[in-house]
């Protein structure tokens, strides 16, 4: 796709073409469902994860475009695909964090402070946050709803709850001692 941006120049005489260029692996329309939405995007990242791998599954989007909705049902068969995908003997935890600015709370704990540290290998890491294990679904979903339930939301003129962070979800699949 590309996008013909048509803008006034800073001496407001003359106009200047910019053109941006977007390249999409899938697009689904209006019909799809959130089993089609699901199966063409995270599905496969939850293999991923499963077998020992990482994954990142990001929403982006205006406000009011229905993110909250797309990432709610992603999150629910997430969670099942989890369960029924992980081997025994490996544990799930999970950790969530709002960031704000230059702010970032743990929304597991209360909101308490955290600090956004890299690591040696250059993942960023919100430290120290809580990571409690879940062992269902339901308790997943449990922790899941929780952190967006209190994430700090305005009113905008668009929407009457909008999220005013980014929020970070973190499902860690363990195998044995070593984390994968």
């Amino acid at each position: 796709l590309t996008v013909h941006d048509a803008r006034m120049h800073a001496d407001m005489r003359r106009q200047l073409m910019h053109h941006h260029e977007f390249i999409f692996d899938t697009v689904f329309n209006s019909k799809a469902n959130n089993d089609t939405v699901y199966k063409g995007t995270a599905e496969n990242l939850v293999d991923i994860a499963c077998d020992g791998g990482y994954a990142t599954c990001l929403m982006y989007g205006q406000t009011g475009s229905g993110k909250t909705y797309t990432m709610s049902s992603i999150y629910e068969r997430a969670a099942n695909d989890i369960f029924k995908k992980v081997k025994t003997g490996n544990t799930v935890t999970v950790s969530f964090v709002e960031i704000s600015g230059e702010k970032c709370c743990d929304l597991l704990n209360c909101f308490e402070q955290a600090q956004l540290l890299t690591g040696q290998d250059g993942s960023v890491h919100a430290f120290p946050v809580v990571e409690p294990e879940v062992q269902t679904p339901e308790s997943l979903l449990a922790m899941i709803n929780h952190g967006c339930a209190i994430r700090t939301t305005e009113a905008t003129g668009v929407h009457d709850a909008s999220s005013r962070s980014h929020a970070v979800l973190r499902i860690y699949v363990q195998n044995g001692d070593v984390t994968e």
